[in-house]
C-alpha cells in the first residue's frame, strides 16, 4: 500500500469520529453540515450531510493523525508522527510540480496561477445519523382547479360574519349612561368652584354660635389711615384670608341695640354742603368674618363702619358726599365690589331702616 493510500485511508475514517483533522504545516480538514436540498429540476430530495472543507490557516499540528497511526499500526509514536511529516513533505512536492495531489473519498488540492493551495471536495457526507441514505425522488403534486360549490342562502346567513361594532353603532346603546356621567361630573365640577360662604341672616341661630367673640372697640370705626400697627395686614404675619361670608340684608334694626346710634356720638367738623352716610353691607355672627370684611374695606381704599347690634356685628361704609348723586355712584360701587345686598343704613346721622 503506497502512502498516499494508506493516508487517505486513515483521514476518512477520523473524519467520521472528529469535528476537524490537521495536516501539520499544510492546514485542516474541517466538517460543514449541509441541510437537505430539494432539486426540483432533476426532481430529486438530497438527505443533510456533513462535507469537508479545507481551512489553510489551522497549520498547528493537532496530534490526532499520528495517535491514529500509532494505535492501528502498532508503531512508536515517534516513528508515527515521522509518517506524517514525510506524507506531508510528498503532497508539497507533487503541488509544487503544479500536479494535483487526491485524497481518495475526501477531495483534491492544486495550486491556483497564484501559488495558492486551493481544495475540491468530494460528494461524500460524513454524518453518521445519514450516511447511506439516498436520494429520494420527488415529483411535483398538480392540483386542479375547484370551482366554488353554490350555496343556498339560508347557508350563506350561517357562514356570514359577524359585523363589526363601531361607535355609531355603539352611542344609541350606551348614550343614557354616558349622558348621566357627563351631568354627574358637571354638578361635581360646579361644587367644587362654587363658594361655600353663605350669608347668616339676622336672628338666626347660626348667627349665635358658641364660637363668637366678641370685636376689640379699639378696631370699630377706625379710617384707613388711623388703623393700629398690630391690625396692619403684613406679608410675613398674616395667612391668606379665609373663605368670606357673604354678606346678608338686616331684618331688625332696632333688635337688641347695644351701642349707641352714630348721631348721639360726636361728629367731625364738615364742609358746608357736605354730608355723611353709612351704608351697611352685612351682618355677621362670627366676629372674625366681620374683621375680614372690615380688612378688605379698608384695602379697597373705603373707610369701614361696625357697630355690636345684640349678638351680631354689622359691617358697612362711612362715605361723605355733596349730591344724591354722588351718594348713588358710591353705592352702585359697594354693590357692584362687595354684594347686591348693600343699602344706605343712615344720612346725616338719621336711620333709614
Amino acid at each position: 500500500m503506497t502512502l498516499q493510500s494508506q493516508f487517505s485511508a486513515a483521514l476518512a475514517h477520523l473524519l467520521y469520529e472528529n469535528e476537524q483533522v490537521h495536516l501539520p504545516g499544510l492546514g485542516a480538514f474541517v466538517l460543514q453540515y449541509k441541510p437537505a436540498i430539494a432539486d426540483a429540476v432533476q426532481g430529486q430530495v438530497q438527505p443533510p450531510s456533513r462535507e469537508v472543507q479545507f481551512n489553510a490557516n489551522l497549520v498547528i499540528d493537532d496530534g490526532v493523525l499520528a495517535h491514529y497511526l500509532h494505535e492501528k499500526q502498532g508503531i512508536p509514536l515517534a516513528e508515527a508522527q515521522s509518517k506524517v511529516n514525510d506524507f506531508i513533505l510528498q503532497m508539497k512536492a507533487t503541488l509544487d510540480k503544479k500536479e494535483i495531489v487526491e485524497i481518495t473519498g475526501i477531495g483534491r488540492f492544486y495550486l491556483d496561477y497564484e501559488n495558492k493551495l486551493r481544495f475540491l471536495t468530494d460528494s461524500g457526507n460524513y454524518d453518521k445519523n445519514s450516511f447511506g441514505l439516498p436520494a429520494i425522488q420527488a415529483y411535483p403534486v398538480i392540483r386542479q382547479a375547484t370551482t366554488p360549490k353554490p350555496t343556498s342562502v339560508d347557508e350563506k346567513k350561517v357562514h356570514t360574519t359577524r359585523p363589526t361594532l363601531s361607535w355609531a353603532s355603539l352611542w344609541p346603546r350606551y348614550a343614557a349612561w354616558i349622558s348621566g356621567l357627563a351631568i354627574l361630573f358637571l354638578l361635581v365640577l360646579i361644587y367644587a368652584i362654587w363658594p361655600t360662604a353663605t350669608p347668616i341672616a339676622e336672628g338666626s341661630d347660626l348667627a349665635n354660635t358658641p364660637n363668637e367673640q366678641a370685636l376689640p372697640l379699639e378696631r370699630l370705626n377706625v379710617s384707613p389711615s388711623e388703623q393700629p400697627a398690630a391690625d396692619k395686614p403684613t406679608a410675613e404675619t398674616d395667612a391668606p384670608p379665609a373663605e368670606e361670608e357673604e354678606p346678608t340684608p338686616p331684618e331688625a334694626p332696632n333688635e337688641g341695640r347695644t351701642t349707641p346710634d352714630p348721631e348721639e356720638r360726636d361728629s367731625p367738623t364738615l364742609a358746608p354742603g357736605t354730608h355723611t352716610a353709612i351704608v351697611a353691607i352685612g351682618m355677621f355672627g362670627n366676629t372674625e368674618n366681620a374683621s375680614r370684611l372690615t380688612r378688605r374695606l379698608s384695602q379697597a381704599g373705603f373707610e369701614p363702619y361696625s357697630a355690636r347690634e345684640g349678638k351680631m356685628t354689622r359691617v358697612g361704609v362711612q362715605l361723605t358726599y355733596e349730591t344724591e348723586h354722588e351718594l348713588q355712584n358710591d353705592l352702585r360701587e359697594i354693590k357692584a365690589q362687595f354684594g347686591s345686598g348693600a343699602f344706605v343704613l343712615l344720612k346725616d346721622g338719621k336711620r333709614l331702616r
